[in-house]
């Protein structure tokens, strides 16, 4: 449940323990498909294609998730450089709390997103297994 996630500390913990799996699994997944493929070169033209089709949908599906994952990194690396003592003047501030609400909203937004494609991303995988 994505909602018992209350800081970005937290949310990041989970999108990088999601990320991990995920990258894990893929990456094994396009091993087997590059072994069947090589299999497959010997005779079987067509099939060939499909399993190269079906190994760039799931690298497609991982960058995705991997341009996302870098840019709520970003954005906890943000919210943390807003803290340090370089910018003690500014704590307490308008300007401050303006900042890290606006941190804090960007990451909510790009976490759903992130948590979208990696829904996605999953059933595509389950869908190659199946296959």
């Amino acid at each position: 449940d994505p909602t018992a996630y209350k800081t970005l500390q937290e949310k990041q913990a989970l999108v990088g323990r999601l990320h991990t799996s995920m990258s894990n699994v893929i990456d094994t997944l396009c091993h087997w498909i590059a072994m069947k493929q090589e299999k497959l070169e010997c005779g079987n033209e067509f099939g060939s294609e499909v399993q190269a089709t079906v190994a760039a949908v799931l690298t497609r599906n991982m960058s995705l998730c991997t341009e996302k994952k870098e840019a709520l990194t970003a954005l906890v690396l943000d919210s943390v450089n807003l803290d340090v003592p370089k910018y003690v003047a500014l704590r307490g501030t308008e300007l401050h709390k303006v900042l890290k609400e606006s941190i804090v909203r960007d990451y909510d937004s790009t976490f759903a997103r992130y948590l979208e494609d990696a829904r996605r991303a999953y059933f595509c995988t389950l869908s190659v297994l199946h296959n």
